[in-house]
């Protein structure tokens, strides 16, 4: 299972409106994940969030998951060859821009570490996956990411038709969003198990 966070950043898109960061991180973790599961099955939870933010996001369709909290869909699986949609509404008291850093520590599997930081918007995102040295890279998102204040929406989330890399992992650490003077404004703890 994983954490994932409400403040997650959206995957690039074509010329559709910024979707805001919970969209982006889910995005980018599914993005992680996919390479080794034949479903994404996930749970999230908030480690911390910025004083004065607040919002749900709502995975669908009805089914895909199957528990809620107050920041929206939780205990989600996500199938190879769906498209699935992210409802969101969420109140940010400042901006995502080209200053904020999404940091990620995790380890695959208990030993082999990945980690990785990468700008929340304004720049792609390369890292490599260890052992099988896949290299993944996230498009850049334009900036500001989001803009402090609320923003509502949806955003497709499709899941490749297939599983590229065929693996049993699991993948266990941290990621945070941090602002230009490195104070924490989202955190998240991931705990996934995929097969």
């Amino acid at each position: 299972k994983a954490t994932v966070s409400v403040l997650n950043c959206p995957p690039r898109t074509s010329p559709v409106p910024q979707p805001h960061l919970t969209t982006m991180k889910t995005a980018a973790f599914l993005c992680l994940v996919s390479a080794a599961a034949a479903n994404i099955t996930f749970s999230r939870s908030l480690s911390q969030v910025l004083s004065g933010a607040s919002g749900t996001l709502t995975i669908g369709p009805d089914g895909t998951c199957t528990g809620s909290d107050q920041y929206g869909s939780n205990d989600c699986t996500l199938n190879w060859g769906t498209n699935y949609t992210a409802a969101y509404d969420v109140t940010l008291p400042e901006a995502i821009d080209a200053d904020c850093k999404i940091n990620v520590a995790l380890k695959v599997d208990g030993l082999l570490p990945l980690s990785f930081s990468c700008a929340a918007c304004g720049a792609a995102c390369t890292f490599k996956i260890p052992v099988i040295g896949k290299t993944v890279t996230i498009p850049a998102i334009d900036c500001p990411l989001v803009k402090a204040g609320e923003l509502k929406g949806q955003q497709v989330l499709p899941v490749p038709s297939k599983d590229p890399v065929p693996l049993s992992t699991s993948v266990k650490g941290t990621v945070t969003l941090v602002d230009g003077s490195g104070k924490t404004l989202a955190a998240v703890a991931v705990d996934a198990k995929l097969a």
